[in-house]
């Protein structure tokens, strides 16, 4: 009997100090829960089991998976890991207790409080529980933190020359201890100690800046390059960024100054003020030709008529040009201290020969508006380059074209100008002794250029007394200008019509000029966008289009008079829209017109109650 109760004691004590434990009273029936696949959960003896879930305490899954159960003799146990349970099948009827092994944590012997039914289910909690084991060694010191922090985001923190983290950084140390910090930081001094903790201690430490700053000036004058120990930091006067305590060497650099340089110390927290003075590196110069020719010195264009400034020393090249001239050139040496005053030639002009005939002769001649007397001429001052001609005769239709005068050749012109013809019927009246004689002037008073295309164009829009005259705005099939342009008053829109060139009811070029002016039709139109070149220009102020011919020289100008709606007036000065005789046969709405603008001409269709602009032809 004394032997049973030692060995009972022992079991006791076992369980006592073993760091795996049932937690007490945990042990529990589940009513209702019956173990589904009966056939498949009997022991060895063909006698049924049951079913034991056990849920774990401060047991990671990993250790959970290496635990042990074991029965008595007759028991047969079967482990089925789960995620946070172990569940273990065991002998209904035989099992009385189970031993629980792990080879880390000890055994536990676990008594079953209760005789097992057939595949029923149970729960309890397994526990593992530390031994603080009974000896004669002192016990481990205690556990506390030591923590460092610094005002610095990006500052490095030290524990035991050990980086722990920046900012802030903390490490679990013995009780009593002594340790080391330090605290590191671009720019600002390292802190560091020694420290014996006691208790959980903090150390805060607010870092000491290790910079100062500089102020850079420069004189005579400010906007000068500005360089802190070979890095451009910007123009002056200027602020540097951070810069470490100590000495600096700071540069400055400006065109016609010499580069200046000097040293310079920053002190923790300081702005030092360093202006350094630069010694002049350029002549002041002043140069004077006529107002009209451009002034360039070593190639660089520095302006027209005169320019004061400054240039370097030594050799350059002066010269006046201008355009169609022989270019004025001066080359000097400049000193150093010295003002100089350049006076340059005018350019001399470069002049070609022109001979200009006409038939009929004694057509009156004007080049870019000036007189040159009559034809038959020969003229030996025109500048070389582009000219505008102009011959006029009474009597005769006026030529306009652009010729090119080129030096050391003689241009000859020879125009045979067209008459204004009058066409004279006599018609007999009342016997031999009675005439009535009428006459049919087809021009009415209007002039044309002849651009060598398949009709001449007028000069001027219809309403205009000049090409750079806007003239009237008329919708398209109307003869008349109205106040407001609108779809409602529109006399023409939505009415299936051809094309009303000439027909004076709806033709506001042969309504209103007579004769046998009327308006270009589309393809006419297409025709002097084809034949002819186009150059956006101004002229006597009035933006537009000159039009030149590529058959023979002359040209017209359309001005961009842009286009009424409403009561409004659009785009003028930058459009331009003219309108043909020709509808759109496929939209009744419509018609086709010319469009143009600064970059672009071209045919497109109009809606007819618009404003438009009319530009006569003539056969």
């Amino acid at each position: 009997m004394k032997r049973i109760l030692l060995i009972i004691f022992a079991l006791i004590s076992l369980n006592a100090f073993s760091q795996l434990q049932v937690k007490e009273g945990s042990f529990k029936y589940i009513p209702n829960g019956v173990i589904e696949d009966k056939a498949e959960y009997v022991d060895g003896n063909e006698m049924p089991m049951a079913l034991i879930k056990i849920s774990t305490e401060n047991i990671p899954e990993q250790e959970r998976l290496r635990l042990v159960f074991t029965g008595n003799r007759e028991t047969q146990i079967l482990k089925r890991p789960k995620t946070g349970q172990m569940w273990i099948y065991i002998s209904a009827e035989a099992a009385t207790f189970i031993d629980i092994k792990h080879p880390d944590y000890g055994t536990h012997k676990y008594y079953i409080p209760e005789r097992l039914c057939d595949y029923c289910v149970y729960e309890m909690v397994l526990q593992y529980i530390p031994i603080v084991p009974v000896s004669n060694e002192p016990a481990k010191p205690k556990k506390t933190y030591l923590i460092v922090k610094s005002d610095r985001e990006d500052a490095r923190v030290y524990i035991d020359d050990e980086l722990i983290s920046t900012q802030e950084a903390s490490k679990a140390v013995d009780y009593g201890t002594t340790h080391t910090y330090k605290i590191e930081c671009n720019l600002y001094h390292t802190e560091s100690g020694t420290v014996t903790v006691n208790d959980r201690t903090t150390i805060d430490k607010k870092l000491r800046p290790n910079f100062g700053y500089i102020n850079i000036s420069s004189s005579p004058e400010q906007g000068a390059k500005a360089f802190v120990d070979g890095d451009y930091v910007g123009l002056t006067p200027i602020k540097t960024d951070k810069l470490g305590s100590g000495s600096h060497k700071v540069m400055v650099m400006k065109d016609m100054y010499k580069m200046k340089e000097q040293s310079f110390t920053v002190a923790d927290g300081q702005t030092t003020n360093a202006t350094l003075s630069m010694s002049a590196n350029f002549v002041n110069v002043t140069i004077n030709t006529d107002m009209q020719s451009d002034i360039y010195v070593d190639e660089e264009y520095k302006g027209k008529g005169k320019w004061t400034g400054r240039l370097s020393d030594g050799a350059h090249i002066f010269e006046a040009r201008k355009s169609n001239h022989k270019t004025s050139v001066k080359s000097l040496d400049l000193v150093l201290g010295e003002t100089k005053t350049i006076t340059l030639d005018s350019p001399q002009p470069i002049n070609g020969d022109v001979d200009i005939n006409t038939s009929p002769m004694g057509a009156t001649i004007y080049i870019d508006g000036k007189n040159y007397g009559e034809t038959p001429n020969y003229i030996s001052d025109i500048l070389i380059g582009e000219h505008e001609l102009k011959l006029a005769k009474q009597g005769c239709a006026e030529i306009k074209k652009t010729i090119t005068i080129k030096e050391g050749e003689t241009l000859t012109i020879n125009e045979k100008l067209q008459t204004v013809s009058k066409t004279i019927n006599v018609a007999q009246s009342g016997g031999d002794s009675s005439v009535k004689l009428t006459f049919n002037q087809e021009h009415k008073g209007h002039e044309y250029v002849d651009l060598g295309l398949s009709v001449k164009w007028a000069t001027c829009n219809v309403g205009a007394s000049s090409p750079e005259d806007y003239g009237n705005y008329y919708a398209w099939g109307e003869i008349t200008t109205k106040t407001n342009y609108t779809l409602d008053n529109c006399k023409t829109d939505g009415k299936q019509m051809s094309n009303i060139s000439g027909n004076a009811q709806y033709d506001a070029a042969r309504a209103n000029w007579g004769g046998s002016w009327r308006m270009p039709t589309k393809s006419e139109m297409r025709e002097l966008i084809d034949k002819c070149t186009w150059t956006w220009t101004t002229q006597n102020g009035v933006n537009g289009y000159k039009v030149t011919s590529k058959t023979n020289g002359n040209y017209i100008f359309l001005p961009a008079a842009g286009y009424r709606n409403g009561s409004s007036l659009y785009y003028a000065g930058s459009d331009g829209c003219y309108w043909s005789s020709t509808p759109n046969e496929s939209n009744s709405d419509d018609a086709y017109g010319l469009y143009f603008y600064s970059s672009n001409q071209g045919m497109i269709n109009y809606y007819r109650d618009y404003g438009r602009s009319v530009r006569p032809v003539i056969e």
